[in-house]
C-alpha cells in the first residue's frame, strides 16, 4: 500500500505514479518540466528507459533531458544551483577515509588505539561507518559529548562510555579538517536545507533552483534520515506541485516506526 503527501500548491492533475506520469507528460510533450526522485539508481535507470522509449514512440524524436534523481542527486542538484562548490570541494569516499585516518592520528584516541596509537584498517573503516552514519541521521560530535555529559551526571547509564568517547574525539578531528576547505555529502544536505530556511521569505525552489519545472514527485521511499525530513519538509509552500507517493501501510505497525514519525514531521511542517 502507498500514501501520498502533498504540498497546497498541488493539484491532482498529475499522476502520482511515475509511469503513469511519465506516460501523461510524453503525451503533453512536458517530460522536461517534471522531477522524479525514486529510492535507487536501478529505478532511475529503469524510468529513464522507459521514458525515453516512450517519448521516441509517441513523438519520434529522441527527448532532450530528463530529471530523474535519487534523492541524494536531487539534493546534489538543488545545491548546484545555489551554490557552486561542490565539484571543486566534494570528497569522495576514499578521500574520506584519508581525512578520517589523518584525524585518528591526531585525536589522541585511547580505546580503539593499538600499542603504537596507531587504528587498524578494519577499525578505521568501521569507525568511518559509524561516524558518517551519525552524520547522516543529524547527529553532531557535541550531541554525543552531551550524552557522556548527561552519563557522567548519573542521569543514565552507557555501557561503553570510553568507546562512545573516542568515537565522539574522532567525529570531531575530522569535522575540524573538514572545516570549510571539503564537502561530504551530509554537508551538502545541510546547507542546501539552511539556505532554503534563511530565505523562507522567497520561494527558493520555484524562483531559483527549479525555475521551469511545474511538478516535483517522490516515490517509493519507505525510510528517511532526519534530515532528509527536513529537507523534503521545505517543498511544503513552493508554488511548484509536489508529491510524496511512499510505500507505507497503517497495518504494518512498528516496521514502519521511522517512517511515521517522519510522516508526522512532514505534516507539522505544511505537507498534507
Amino acid at each position: 500500500m502507498s500514501q501520498v503527501i502533498y504540498n497546497s500548491s498541488f493539484k491532482a492533475e498529475y499522476p502520482t505514479n511515475p509511469l503513469e506520469l511519465i506516460d501523461y507528460a510524453v503525451r503533453a510533450n512536458s517530460l522536461n518540466s517534471i522531477i522524479i526522485v525514486v529510492p535507487t539508481g536501478k529505478l532511475v535507470r529503469r524510468l529513464k528507459h522507459h521514458a525515453i522509449r516512450q517519448y521516441f514512440d509517441f513523438h519520434k524524436k529522441p527527448v532532450s533531458s530528463l530529471h530523474f534523481f535519487t534523492l541524494e542527486e536531487f539534493t546534489e542538484y538543488c545545491y548546484d544551483a545555489v551554490f557552486n562548490d561542490r565539484n571543486r570541494n566534494k570528497i569522495s569516499d576514499a578521500y574520506r577515509f584519508a581525512l578520517l585516518e589523518e584525524a585518528s592520528d591526531k585525536a589522541g584516541l585511547t580505546f580503539f588505539a593499538t600499542s603504537d596509537r596507531r587504528l587498524s584498517p578494519v577499525i578505521l573503516e568501521k569507525l568511518s561507518n559509524v561516524i558518517f552514519g551519525l552524520k547522516e541521521d543529524g547527529i553532531k560530535p557535541e550531541d554525543l559529548l552531551k550524552d557522556l555529559q548527561s552519563e557522567e551526571k548519573g542521569e543514565y547509564h552507557l555501557i561503553d562510555a570510553s568507546r562512545l568517547l573516542d568515537v565522539a574525539i574522532l567525529y570531531s578531528k575530522y569535522e575540524e579538517l573538514l572545516a570549510n576547505q571539503y564537502l561530504d555529502f551530509p554537508e551538502i544536505q545541510k546547507n542546501i536545507t539552511n539556505y532554503i530556511i534563511d530565505n523562507r521569505d522567497t520561494d527558493i525552489f520555484n524562483e531559483k533552483i527549479l525555475p521551469d519545472k511545474n511538478y516535483i514527485l517522490h516515490y517509493g521511499f519507505s525510510d528517511f534520515k532526519q534530515p532528509e525530513v527536513e529537507f523534503i519538509s521545505k517543498l511544503s509552500n513552493t508554488k511548484i506541485q509536489f508529491a510524496l507517493n511512499i510505500d507505507y501501510s497503517i497495518f504494518n505497525g512498528p516496521l514502519f516506526g521511522n517512517l511515521v514519525d517522519s510522516i508526522n514531521t512532514l505534516t507539522v511542517n505544511g505537507l498534507k
